[in-house]
Formats: structure tokens, C-alpha cells, sequence
């Protein structure tokens, strides 16, 4: 007995693992390609080797409003509505909640909020080591958002 539900619990989490595989290949695969300003970071971590911190303006806007609409900004998550130019470049149209459904047909973008800190999908980007001048002048992260707002990094322009 101890050993089927051992091995049951182990099936479910497998299941489990492989189904948000599953979700993120598809968000790679068919999501939309949108481009995220980013804000000035430090580009380097002794521990971890080159990376960059990545900030986003969009993520101060959304604070912006949190503050500005007095909703709840230290923890959890939400959504923003977004409008996309012909270039791909989101820009921050409004937030979304129960009181303001999002309208049916435009790109929706899930933030979470962390220590009053709001983050859009990471905040890092790791890259081979020696081959940061390469993304030093960056102004863009390069995002798949899926159809639910799941947002995943591929890249910087």
C-alpha cells in the first residue's frame, strides 16, 4: 500500500512537471512577440557570471498605478492591458481586475508584485560569459506572451 501511494504521489508530480513544460514550449511556440523598454541595470554577477538585471518602464508604470488607484501593491499578482505598436513595443494602457475586466480582445500581460516590487516574467537575462558588450545597449526584452498573459524572455534587441 505505502508503495502504491508512493509511487502515485511521484506519477502526479511527474504529470505535473511535464504539463508546465508543456505550457511554456506552447508560449514559445505560438505566443505573440512583444518588445518590453527596458530601464538602465547593473549587467554583472560575480556568482552567477554575466547576466543583466533587467528593469522594464512598463513595470513603473504599473506601480505607478497601483499607487495611483490605491490597490493593494506589496504582494500577489495581476494583469495589465497593453497596446502593441506596428514595431511590436507594448505600451501600458491600463490595469485589469475584477472591478475592470480586461477587454476580450487585447493583449493581457500578468505581473506579480514582490516586496512592493513589480516583475514582468524575470528579471534576468543570463548570457555567455565574455559576450557582454554584445548586450550592453540594449533597449528591449524580446517576450512570447501567451494567450493568458504568461510572458517568457527569449531575448534582448
Amino acid at each position: 500500500m505505502r508503495r502504491a501511494v508512493i509511487l502515485l504521489t511521484l506519477g502526479v508530480i511527474l504529470a505535473a512537471v511535464n504539463l508546465s513544460i508543456y505550457r511554456h514550449e506552447q508560449v514559445l511556440r505560438h505566443g505573440r512577440e512583444i518588445l518590453l523598454r527596458l530601464a538602465p541595470v547593473d549587467p554583472r554577477s560575480l556568482m552567477q557570471g554575466d547576466y543583466m538585471r533587467l528593469r522594464f518602464e512598463l513595470a513603473r508604470k504599473i506601480q505607478d498605478a497601483l499607487l495611483r488607484d490605491r490597490l493593494p501593491h506589496t504582494s500577489g499578482s495581476g494583469l495589465v492591458q497593453v497596446s502593441v505598436t506596428p514595431e511590436g513595443i507594448a505600451r501600458f494602457q491600463r490595469l485589469c481586475g475584477d472591478k475592470a475586466p480586461c477587454d476580450a480582445d487585447a493583449v493581457i500581460l500578468r505581473y506579480t508584485l514582490r516586496r512592493g516590487r513589480v516583475r514582468l516574467g524575470t528579471d534576468a537575462f543570463f548570457f555567455p560569459e565574455g559576450e557582454a558588450k554584445k548586450y550592453e545597449d540594449a533597449r528591449y526584452g524580446i517576450f512570447r506572451v501567451g494567450e493568458d498573459g504568461e510572458m517568457i524572455l527569449t531575448g534582448l534587441r
